[in-house]
């Protein structure tokens, strides 16, 4: 990552608005947003940060792994009761230094905010703004990382229950899960 270059600007593309809320829809309609808890969804974006690491190590394309962080970074706002849109304003009158280790600093925070109940708004802000940051040093888009990060998880089957545990469709018991799953659902919307 650069050392410098302070962002001036930062606008949200169309696609990106409509990703995120593609994204949104879909977290909702796999039970992320009504039976999913803040701590886990942390843990969750620090796994796709390990991941991150793991390709920025091997030289390997990292956009996937800065888009699954977007998606997560999308129903860890939701959760704590704000939109991850509404952060980007915020980044650019960030001056923080501009390098891997202050990225990672940030992450611990997170963890440690989530594990104490607190808001978790700052330290999202200031990894979006790293994230913004690569994908310049990068010559990639928050765009195309978050929409392959999209494409992988859109088909996909399963769904978290109230008690926290992620059905996949391999599960024996998915399709009488899945009923029970539909109702508790249909019921929060009512």
């Amino acid at each position: 990552m650069k050392e410098t270059n302070k962002l001036q600007e930062v606008v949200i593309p169309e696609g990106v608005i409509k990703l995120h809320d593609k994204t949104k829809t879909w977290s909702h309609d796999k039970g992320i947003l009504t039976n999913g808890k803040i701590a886990t969804q942390a843990l969750k974006l620090g796994a796709e940060y390990g991941e991150l690491n793991l390709h920025l190590g091997d030289n390997e394309d990292i956009r996937d792994d800065l888009g699954d962080m977007l998606v997560v970074m999308t129903n860890l706002c939701s959760l704590d009761g704000y939109s991850l849109l509404d952060l980007f304003k915020d980044v650019p009158m960030l001056d923080i230094p501009q390098n891997i280790h202050r990225f990672t600093y940030e992450m611990g925070e997170l963890l440690d905010a989530a594990s104490k109940g607190h808001s978790l708004k700052p330290h999202i802000t200031k990894i979006l703004y790293f994230i913004i940051i690569m994908t310049i040093d990068f010559d990639i888009t928050i765009e195309e990382c978050w929409q392959m990060a999209y494409d992988d998880i859109k088909d996909r089957k399963g769904f978290l229950t109230t008690d926290g545990c992620f059905v996949k469709s391999t599960d024996p018991m998915y399709e009488q899960l899945k009923m029970q799953f539909e109702e508790e659902q249909e019921e929060t919307r009512l």
